[in-house]
C-alpha cells in the first residue's frame, strides 16, 4: 500500500506531500523527507504551498455576546492577518489506489480551553478502537493505549496534553446515554471509521466522479473527567470528506471543539462551542520543470465542493458543482470557470459562479502556481491552485494530468470557500 503524506499549512509553516512505500495505516507514516522549493505565499486568506492550497474559515456565534454555549453557528472567513490556522492530512491508499485510512492534524485554530494557552493539536485518526493517538518529535502519529484510571500521574488534572486525542469507546460498560440521543440508538460509540461516500460514475472509465470516502468521529477532548467521560461527544466531534482522481485530491474538513472551560481556568460563564472548517486541495504535484513551454491543456468536468452563506447569522449551505480551467503554456495564459454550484440538500442554484482570468508562476510561488483574483455575487476573493501528475499527451492536449484549487470570496457578510479537482479532458 502506499502512504500519501498530504500537508497543508497557512503562513506559518511549508506545505509538502511524500509518497511512501510499505505503509500499513495512518498511526504509522514517516515524517517529509524533501523540503519545499518555496515558502508557502498567503494571497488574501488563500495558502498556496509546496503541493497545494488551503481556505478555512470559523464560526461566527462564539463572537456575539448572546451566543449560546451549546451551539456554534454561522460562517466567516479566516483573517488573513491574524488567523494562522492548518491542516494536515494524511491519506493511505491499498493496490487500486482506494483511501483506506487517514490521519487528520489541525493546529493553530484559536481555540483555547483555559483562554491563555492555544489547545494541544488535534490528532485525528477516525480510529473505532479505545486508545490515545500521540504525534512523536519525528512527526509520526501513533496510537498507544490509554493510561488505567488509577494513573494520577497522567490524569493530573493539569497537563492538557493528556486530555487530548483520546479514544474512550466502546467502553466495557455502556455509558448513560444523554436525553437528546436518539432514542433506541447506542451511545458506546464515538466513529463508524473511513466508510465510501456517495458513488457516481467513475472517473477510471470516463466519469467525472471522483472516489470519495467520509469519516465523523464523536470526541471528549478537554472534558477534565477523563477517563471517566459521559458519553461520546461531550466535548465535539470532527468530520472529514476527501474526493481524489489518480494525482489530486480534495478535502473538507469541519471540527467542534468546546473553548473557555471553567475546569481549565477560564472565567466563569465563558465556556462554549467553536466550529472551524476548511478545504484543501493537494497532491502530486507535477514540477515545474516539466511543464510545457507551448500548447493548451483543457481540464473539464472538476468536481466542486463548499460551502456558502448568505450572511453571517445564517447557517451555511454546503454545495457542489463544476470547474472548468483551460492553461495555455505558451503565454502562461490561465481561465478558470466555476458553475452550476447547486445546494448540496436541493439541488438549487445558490447564485456564486466564478468566471476569471489569471496567469502560472511567479517569482514567490514558482510556474507550477496559479494564483487568481475572483469576484461572484458582490463578494471578492481569490482562487489559488498547482497542477498534478505526469505530462503527457492525449485528450484535453499535452500537459499535467489533473488540476486542483481552492477559491474563497466575501464582502463582510456573505461568504463562500470551496475546493476543486479536474481532470485533462477534451471540451464536452
Amino acid at each position: 500500500m502506499n502512504s500519501l503524506r498530504l500537508i497543508v499549512a497557512s503562513t506559518a509553516g511549508a506545505l509538502l506531500l511524500v509518497a511512501c512505500g510499505g505503509g500499513d495505516s495512518s498511526d504509522a507514516d514517516s515524517p517529509p523527507d524533501n523540503p519545499p522549493t518555496f515558502s508557502p505565499v498567503s494571497n488574501g486568506g488563500l495558502t498556496l504551498s509546496e503541493a497545494g492550497v488551503q481556505v478555512y474559515g470559523k464560526s461566527t456565534s462564539d463572537q456575539q455576546p448572546d451566543r449560546d454555549p451549546t451551539t456554534a453557528t454561522g460562517m466567516q472567513l479566516s483573517d488573513p492577518e491574524q488567523d494562522n490556522g492548518s491542516a494536515e492530512i494524511r491519506v493511505t491508499r491499498d493496490e487500486t489506489g482506494a483511501m483506506t485510512a487517514v490521519t487528520m492534524i489541525l493546529r493553530n485554530l484559536g481555540v483555547s480551553w483555559d483562554g491563555t494557552a492555544e489547545r494541544p493539536p488535534i490528532v485525528e485518526t477516525f480510529n473505532q478502537t479505545p486508545g490515545r493517538t500521540v504525534l512523536a518529535e519525528d512527526g509520526q502519529a501513533t496510537s498507544i493505549p490509554l493510561p488505567a484510571a488509577t494513573d494520577l500521574a497522567f490524569w493530573d488534572g493539569a497537563t492538557q496534553a493528556n486530555y487530548a486525542n483520546n479514544r474512550h469507546f466502546p467502553a466495557d460498560e455502556a455509558p448513560t446515554c444523554p436525553p437528546w440521543w436518539g432514542a433506541g440508538e447506542s451511545c458506546n460509540l464515538e466513529t463508524f471509521g473511513i466508510t465510501n461516500g456517495s458513488p457516481g460514475t467513475d472517473w477510471r472509465v470516463g466519469g467525472a466522479i471522483p472516489d470519495n470516502v467520509r469519516a465523523v468521529r464523536l470526541h471528549n477532548d478537554g472534558d477534565i473527567d477523563a477517563p471517566a467521560v459521559p458519553f461520546p461527544g461531550s466535548k465535539g466531534y470532527r468530520a472529514l470528506e476527501l474526493w481524489a482522481y489518480q494525482y489530486a485530491a480534495m478535502g473538507a474538513w469541519v471540527a467542534q471543539e468546546t473553548t473557555l472551560m471553567l475546569e481549565w481556568g477560564a472565567p466563569p460563564g465563558e465556556e462554549h462551542n467553536v466550529i472551524r472548517r476548511g478545504l484543501v486541495a493537494t497532491g502530486e504535484v507535477t514540477p515545474a520543470g516539466e511543464l510545457p513551454e507551448a500548447g493548451i491543456a483543457t481540464y473539464e468536468d472538476g468536481f466542486v465542493y463548499g460551502w456558502y452563506a448568505a450572511n453571517e447569522t445564517d447557517e451555511q449551505i454546503a454545495f457542489r458543482g463544476r470547474a472548468t480551467v483551460s492553461v495555455d503554456f505558451g503565454t502562461n495564459a490561465v481561465s478558470v470557470q466555476v458553475s452550476e454550484l447547486r445546494n448540496e440538500n436541493d439541488s438549487e442554484l445558490i447564485g456564486v459562479a466564478i468566471d476569471a482570468e489569471g496567469s502560472l508562476g511567479g517569482d514567490e510561488a514558482g510556474r507550477n502556481a496559479i494564483l487568481v483574483q475572483i469576484a461572484s455575487n458582490g463578494m471578492a476573493g481569490r482562487l489559488g491552485a498547482r497542477m498534478f501528475g505526469p505530462v503527457d499527451a492525449g485528450e484535453g492536449g499535452t500537459g499535467p494530468a489533473e488540476i486542483g484549487g481552492t477559491f474563497r470570496l466575501g464582502n463582510g457578510g456573505a461568504s463562500a470557500m470551496g475546493s476543486f479537482i479536474a481532470l485533462r479532458r477534451a471540451p464536452r
